[in-house]
């Protein structure tokens, strides 16, 4: 009996856990992924960061910082390039939030 109520306890925890808000909140945070406005407001928050000195623009060299710049420079060379709609070697709000969406694992993500 003892064995059966433990083991009861030990479900009705794993259940209770399920129904948290914290798993809530995980589900809305995904939910919210792809909400174009949420999307939408993530990108000018990044646009704003890689900004270094506030002209509304990024750079090449503002662009060079980024984690996947540093990690393969001539992908993003050909990214930035095909970004810049204009071809004046900066990157604007507008392009920047307009910029086409990535392939396969990154799809969607703006951790550029």
């Amino acid at each position: 009996m003892k064995t059966f109520l433990t083991f009861a306890a030990v479900a009705l925890t794993a259940v209770l856990a399920q129904a948290s808000p914290t798993a809530t909140a995980d589900a809305n945070s995904k939910a919210d992924k792809k909400d174009p406005a949420v999307v939408k407001a993530r990108m000018e928050k990044r646009f704003g960061k890689l900004d270094g000195n506030n002209d509304g623009f990024v750079t090449k060299d503002e662009f060079k910082v980024t984690k996947f710049a540093k990690k393969n420079e001539a992908k993003a060379e050909k990214r930035f390039a095909r970004w810049d709609k204009d071809h004046d070697g900066k990157l604007s709000k507008e392009e920047w939030t307009n910029r086409p969406a990535g392939k396969g694992k990154g799809k969607g993500k703006t951790a550029v």
